[in-house]
């Protein structure tokens, strides 16, 4: 049995709340945008499905597995190649991830 308001089905306020939002300085709602970004799914980013088919065959799920992954790695990926490897990072670019390796 459930029971009104509990945790099943109270509402929580997540980061893109714009009521919990506006308390934040420039610099925490930088970095909170950052991590919502670093959380999106591949094709959310606007990777091509089967970039993102590979790169989810190789466990890379999330904008930050992408840019946390080794090119040198990403590069060994079957069809994977540097055209795909330049969409990728011009992914990351476009949405202001920096590309670790």
């Amino acid at each position: 049995m459930l029971i009104h308001g509990s945790a099943k089905t109270r509402r929580t306020r997540t980061p893109a709340d714009p009521e919990w939002v506006k308390f934040l300085d420039p610099e925490a709602l930088k970095e909170n945008q950052l991590q919502e970004t670093l959380q999106m799914s591949l094709s959310d980013a606007g990777l091509a499905v089967r970039t993102v088919n590979t790169l989810e065959g190789v466990n890379i799920f999330t904008v930050g597995d992408l840019a946390d992954a080794d090119m040198e790695e990403l590069l060994k990926i079957p069809n994977f190649g540097a055209i795909t490897a330049k969409k990728c990072l011009r992914a990351l670019d476009s949405l202001g991830v920096p590309f670790v390796s």
